[in-house]
């Protein structure tokens, strides 16, 4: 996890027009999330 971390504050400072996060609806639904929110 800590390299994670690490890996997202260094992309943040040194690649600020890359989005270092990337939200899959699937995942969020196999984690029990309804349809609509």
């Amino acid at each position: 996890l800590k390299i994670i971390t690490d890996i997202i504050s260094f992309c943040k400072e040194h690649v600020p027009a890359w989005n270092t996060m990337s939200i899959s609806g699937y995942h969020i639904r196999e984690a029990g999330s309804p349809a609509v929110l």
